[in-house]
């Protein structure tokens, strides 16, 4: 008996020990949105040449004083640009290339949060579904329908924050595609694939694209308890 009183004590003890630390971990809406600056490896081109925007929403929740996971649905512009080359030389070649993939995607992403006091480190992956599949490619020539880009892109995330005041922060991520969104066609025969082992994992083109965004979480309601009646 006095074991099982023990127990009950150091139980209810413990109890109390764990509410004077809780944490709120309700799930609380999350929106954001922000600039994307994109490229697509394993073309010709290189460089953050494609500007677009993202726009979503998800839920975020805090699993400790420490470590949070959100995951959302965003709508992102991805694809790649190479502008005409403005020197003398260049506006005087007939073969200036242009070069404009526009590649929206509906996409999942999903983090796990480390918070240090303002600041937060981001580390997830994301899954995302090409909206209009062939997309429209746009060169020197006509623009044409690309029909060899695949439906889904798979990338991992990695991204820094910072908590501004209230419940606004804002973060920036890397996003890089794991597999290829589209595999290498007869015009890319000449593109270097690197020497082993790295050849193994360069089969085509991947998204490559640098995120700045903004973000709002939604407040969660305080608890509100009700006293009980006096007997």
């Amino acid at each position: 008996m006095k074991r099982l009183l023990l127990v009950i004590t150091v139980f209810f003890l413990l109890s109390n020990s764990l509410k004077a630390q809780a944490i709120d971990q309700t799930f609380r809406p999350v929106i954001y949105a922000g600039i994307v600056a994109s490229q697509v490896d394993g073309d010709t081109y290189a460089g953050y040449s494609k500007p677009g925007f993202m726009l979503g929403a998800g839920i975020n929740r805090q699993l400790s004083k420490v470590f949070e996971a959100e995951f959302g649905i965003t709508f992102i512009q991805k694809g790649a640009r190479h502008n005409y080359g403005l020197d003398s030389a260049s506006r005087n070649n007939p073969a200036n290339p242009f070069f404009l993939s526009r590649l929206n995607y509906l996409e999942i992403p999903f983090v796990f949060k480390l918070n240090y006091k303002k600041f937060k480190a981001e580390l997830g992956a994301a899954a995302a579904y090409l909206i209009q599949n062939p997309p429209y490619v746009s060169t020197n020539n006509p623009t044409y329908m690309d029909d060899k880009y695949r439906n889904f892109d798979f990338s991992y995330i990695v991204g820094i924050g910072y908590k501004l005041k209230g419940n606004w922060s804002v973060n920036a991520r890397l996003e890089y595609s794991i597999v290829t969104i589209r595999p290498y066609v007869t015009s890319y025969a000449g593109v270097y694939h690197g020497q082993f082992p790295y050849s193994l994992f360069n089969q085509g083109l991947y998204n490559n694209l640098l995120q700045l965004a903004l973000h709002y979480r939604v407040p969660s309601k305080p608890t509100i308890t009700t006293p009980s009646n006096a007997q």
